[in-house]
């Protein structure tokens, strides 16, 4: 339906995958020892945007642990998707610190440093890694992404965490960036289930527009999933979450 790049580290005998090829581990494989997300601007250098490019590759051998399909880095037409590290959190901050991007959101309260910072420390601690959103043409950190309770039973994911900067609402930058996801977690699952505040109408409106629909709903979120079966769906560009 889509293609979709990752960008990864290759054994140099099987040309698979490699998380330990990596410095940093399963969560650093995006950063070397040249590359990191400036700490201030959230930018990447032109360096950093060629060894990132150099990287890419249309690896179509998945992990044996599904887990591990998670923990990759991806590249979509104008976006980089990169394992969330340490040195992004100011990069990050930049985005979350304007109180738009929370402002339909139940924890309305997170562009507060001390409240983002738990936040950021969460997702580093997320088994299923998470992924820092860089727009190629500007090198700029715009958001994040993640994955979490991967149920290998039942063959499903949730996908959500994700915050973007204003600027790219209503852009189509979330469909696409989740479009690839999905493309990703369907080759895993068969159910992506995403849960949302009721008073989030933004990112309802988004995730509806992918496809999904309401699975169950509460006083403190709706979940809508995401079936294998609905990949054909097609719809109008959606906003950021």
């Amino acid at each position: 339906r889509r293609a979709y790049r990752r960008i990864t580290e290759r054994c140099s005998i099987c040309g698979r995958h490699d998380p330990k090829l990596s410095s940093g581990g399963p969560r650093g494989l995006w950063k070397t020892e040249n590359q990191n997300v400036n700490k201030v601007t959230g930018t990447m250098s032109a360096t950093d945007k060629a060894a990132s490019l150099a990287r890419v590759s249309e690896n179509k051998h998945y992990p044996m642990n599904p887990i591990a399909t998670f923990e990759v880095e991806l590249e979509t037409e104008n976006f980089f998707l990169v394992q969330t590290v340490q040195s992004h959190f100011d990069g990050l901050y930049v985005v979350a610190s304007n109180p738009m991007v929370w402002a339909q959101h139940p924890e309305r309260d997170r562009w507060k440093e001390p409240v983002f910072l738990q936040f950021f420390q969460k997702a580093l601690e997320n088994d299923l890694g998470c992924f820092t959103i860089i727009d190629k043409d500007k090198n700029s950190v715009v958001g994040s992404t993640r994955f979490y309770s991967f149920d290998s039973a039942n063959k499903a994911i949730r996908l959500g965490y994700t915050f973007m900067d204003p600027a790219y609402w209503g852009t189509g930058a979330n469909r696409e960036i989740k479009n690839t996801l999905i493309d990703l977690a369907f080759s895993v699952v068969d159910k992506i289930f995403f849960d949302i505040g009721p008073d989030n109408h933004r990112s309802r409106a988004a995730v509806e527009k992918l496809g999904a629909v309401v699975a169950e709903t509460s006083e403190e979120k709706v979940i809508y999933v995401l079936k294998r079966n609905a990949l054909d769906t097609t719809s109008t560009p959606s906003p950021g979450e």
